[in-house]
């Protein structure tokens, strides 16, 4: 393993614009026009924020998490994403 991966059919993301995005693992979360963050993906690290870790990847819809709260940006790396709300707090 080289730290590549190869991915055979890329899906097409539309009906959302985005401002910023990280990636997590297996998760992708993104920070959208209204500055709410949005994640989808396979959550085996509880990258997406719901309580819940695992599943696979069988969650393709993105949702909403860390809700309440408008941000500014965001981070990822293999575990986990953090990001900033606009009262400069880091949520991870």
């Amino acid at each position: 393993y080289d730290g590549v991966q190869t991915v055979d059919n890329p899906t097409l993301i539309t009906g959302l614009t985005i401002k910023d995005f990280a990636v997590a693992g297996d998760s992708l979360c993104v920070i959208d026009t209204t500055d709410k963050i949005l994640c989808r993906g396979g959550n085996n690290f509880g990258t997406l924020g719901n309580g819940t870790s695992g599943g696979g990847n069988e969650n393709y819809t993105f949702n909403e998490i860390l809700g309440g709260r408008t941000y500014k940006a965001i981070s990822g790396d293999f575990g986990q994403v953090c990001a900033i709300d606009s009262n400069d707090l880091i949520y991870c």
